[in-house]
């Protein structure tokens, strides 16, 4: 599952694919990895927002 099939991405996310893109295509491997890693751990963490808020946003609603 991915952030964005649960319309939930995080705002910085695709930024970073892009720069890790760039940063690979001038051979910065190491450095596009990095940026890859912190993308995917953003992408598992808005995935745990996404469900998390799908069973609590009720609670939120005024009663």
């Amino acid at each position: 599952l991915h952030a964005a099939e649960v319309k939930h991405e995080w705002r910085d996310t695709e930024k970073m694919l892009k720069n890790a893109k760039a940063l690979a295509a001038e051979g910065k491997y190491e450095q596009a990895m990095a940026l890859v890693e912190h993308a995917k751990m953003e992408s598992e963490r808005a995935v745990e927002q996404a469900e998390q808020q799908a069973r609590v946003w009720q609670d939120a609603v005024p009663k």
